[in-house]
């Protein structure tokens, strides 16, 4: 018999060849035991013509882990990934059919998922339960339909679903504080906060690979970004200098990485995701940002794109660093500080005490020319 304990669930599934077609999927029983009588059911209702097989071989549990087996699991963070995913699939029943997941359904399990509340006893913000639910949903139903070949599948109206999320305001820090915020790190996050900080990377973009950096052409190509695009870096002569540096390091110590630190003995270990965040979580804590400014790691981006604007006045150039496909996600960086502000007003005031050249006397027409 064909069973075995996935990965991504507590059930075991089923795996098996009738009439010349695969079925494979969740059988929903815990014990093997008991996924064995499943399984050998199943080929019996199969084969008595009793089941179709679109309800066999594709519910959600199903759907959700074959796109963990394809998709999931290669994603930056699997971990939430998983999480993630165990939750939709429990919200929305493990034996439901794709074809009966509608626009209802998933409003019933957004639903309750608003009822859930955090450790700290409070409820789940829009953007985790959007999260939890529609852009987790979202990507296996699109699979099953593009890839895997499901038809059948309802239209569902996902911008009705989409809990309203507050947009994020675009946070400056002045160069003054970035550079407090790098000095408070420990020294082997250092050189990754700066290049953050000056091009705009978001930290899971900061994690590339070797085969990423291109020295001789001195530029970076970062890929699996969100949108799906990939976005070209041309980098300054002395990040240039400093990424050959450490990525001549990580290869010979075996690294795909240009970030790691040093231990004891001289060996070279690997930096990670979960230690960058909490290193600058707890620097920003340190020169009192995130106390007053409720600072995030992501605000390092918001920084490269409002200074870049700031310097250049130019909006294409800032999203050619950011990288973003619409010029409209540029937009907000483009928004005037009181400090922007102030010295505007400022330069007004001196211009109008300082008019400059006197303004030229009117020339005289033909016909006063012409009396005098």
């Amino acid at each position: 018999m064909a069973v075995y304990k996935p990965t991504v669930s507590r059930f075991w599934a089923y795996d098996f060849q009738s009439g010349g077609r695969r079925f494979h999927g969740s059988t929903g029983e815990t014990s093997r035991a008991k996924a064995v009588v499943h399984e050998a059911e199943l080929r019996r209702k199969l084969k008595a013509g009793e089941l179709s097989t679109t309800r066999a071989t594709m519910s959600i549990d199903d759907a959700a882990n074959r796109w963990w087996e394809e998709v999931g699991q290669h994603l930056a963070r699997p971990a939430n990934v998983e999480r993630r995913v165990a939750v939709a699939v429990e919200l929305l029943g493990l034996a439901t059919p794709l074809n009966e997941i509608t626009t209802a359904a998933l409003d019933r399990a957004i639903q309750t998922r608003r009822h859930t509340l955090t450790k700290a006893r409070k409820p789940l913000s829009n953007a985790t339960i959007n999260h939890d639910i529609i852009r987790t949903v979202r990507p296996i139903l699109r699979r099953a339909r593009l890839s895997w070949g499901v038809t059948g599948l309802p239209e569902i109206s996902w911008r009705v679903l989409m809990l309203p999320e507050p947009k994020p305001k675009a946070r400056d820090f002045t160069d003054d504080q970035v550079t407090a915020i790098i000095a408070a790190l420990p020294e082997h996050w250092r050189a990754m906060a700066g290049l953050m900080a000056r091009y705009g990377l978001r930290l899971g973009e900061v994690f590339f690979s070797l085969e990423r950096l291109d020295i001789d052409g001195r530029r970076l190509t970062l890929t699996d970004r969100k949108g799906g695009d990939d976005h070209v870096i041309p980098l300054l002569a002395a990040d240039v200098t400093m990424l050959a540096a450490r990525a001549g390091r990580a290869r010979a110590a075996g690294l795909d990485s240009p970030w790691f630190r040093v231990l004891k003995g001289g060996r070279l270990k690997a930096l990670a995701y979960g230690g960058a965040l909490q290193a600058i979580h707890e620097a920003m804590r340190e020169t009192g940002l995130k106390a007053s400014r409720g600072a995030r790691v992501h605000d390092l981006r918001h920084h490269a794109g409002t200074r870049i604007m700031r310097a250049t006045g130019n909006l294409r150039i800032a999203q050619r660093l950011l990288g973003h496909a619409s010029i409209q996600s540029t937009i907000k960086y483009a928004y005037a500080s009181d400090t922007d502000l102030r010295e505007g007003l400022e330069k007004l005031v001196e211009s109008r005490n300082n008019p400059g050249a006197k303004a030229k006397t009117p020339r005289k027409s033909k016909e006063k020319q012409s009396s005098s």
